[in-house]
């Protein structure tokens, strides 16, 4: 699409909105990512008429969310209006070296996807939402035997070593990618903390015979009396021992313990063995999404 198109159509960048004040511009299908993050909203304008929005979150490692487009105009402006805010978009994304840039949509928004595509977002990811409840006091399946898998709170001072573990576990995995983290070791956990800061006590490392071999990262929504797997993952020589079981069932546990009424996890489609691993918890199926990102690097094989 030419600039020319864009003639009528005025640009204005409003930076560092705080999040609940971004928020009322937006429908209620989007929501933050970082609960301490500021949005970066630009709008574009024909005359004295603001006929479109798109919202930028950059994230404490480096990458971005993106909220909207939204426009009230028909059809074909519509299409020329999220273009426009797209490109826009895209022009401040590369201005701030941001390494990954996301969106997530629902399956049915064909043609919102269709607007991203055209943008660059060429890397699609289909997200499954599951969720287990939890009954007041319920068992939980048992924990593999003692000394298989300890859990180790996470600790500063071992800062670097969790961060490595982090990037090694993601290794053959789009989980990670879908959620908005690539980058160095340092990026990816600084993301992490950015998201639920006040909750590394729930995080944990995943040691077998004094070797750090996985994380385990839960995230207490207390608005909700919900429990997230915000990520799991196992280091691939590690994997197909039983680990993610022990792992689930320790966040199944710690679920009850902080009176959680449900348990939430985001897995890529594609992991059928992830699937299977929570249906076998009996976490079923909320809902889908489908992650469209730009600047994501060629993965090996």
């Amino acid at each position: 699409m030419s600039e020319g198109s864009f003639a009528a159509l005025e640009l204005r960048r409003i930076p560092g909105l705080a999040l609940d004040a971004a928020a009322e511009d937006f429908s209620s299908a989007y929501r933050p990512h970082d609960t301490a993050a500021q949005i970066d909203q630009l709008q574009a304008w024909r005359g004295d008429r603001q006929v479109g929005l798109l919202g930028l979150e950059w994230s404490a490692g480096g990458n971005v969310w993106l909220w909207g487009p939204e426009t009230n105009e028909g059809e074909q402006e519509a299409d020329r209006i999220a273009r426009f805010l797209l490109d826009a978009a895209n022009r401040e994304i590369d201005r701030q070296k941001a390494r990954v840039a996301q969106v997530l949509l629902d399956p049915k928004q064909h043609r919102e996807a269709g607007w991203f595509t055209a943008c660059g977002y060429d890397c699609t990811i289909r997200l499954e939402f599951l969720v287990c409840v939890i009954a007041p006091h319920a068992a939980v399946a048992a924990p593999l035997p003692s000394g298989i898998c300890e859990m180790v709170p996470y600790d500063e001072e071992n800062r670097e070593t969790f961060a490595q573990t982090l990037m090694d576990s993601a290794e053959e995995s789009l989980d990670c990618v879908a959620l908005g983290r690539w980058g160095e070791p340092e990026s990816v956990l600084a993301d992490f903390q950015s998201v639920g800061a006040a909750e590394r006590d729930l995080w944990m490392r995943l040691r077998v015979a004094g070797e750090d071999v996985g994380c385990l990262l839960l995230r207490n929504h207390r608005d909700t009396a919900s429990l997230e797997i915000v990520y799991l993952g196992v280091i691939p020589s590690f994997r197909r021992r039983s680990l993610g079981r022990e792992a689930v069932s320790f966040a199944l546990d710690q679920a009850n313990r902080l009176g959680c009424r449900q348990v939430t996890v985001a897995v890529d489609l594609q992991n059928m063995q992830a699937r299977a691993l929570y249906g076998s918890f009996n976490f079923v199926t909320f809902g889908e999404k489908q992650a469209l990102l730009r600047g994501v690097p060629p993965l090996e094989g």
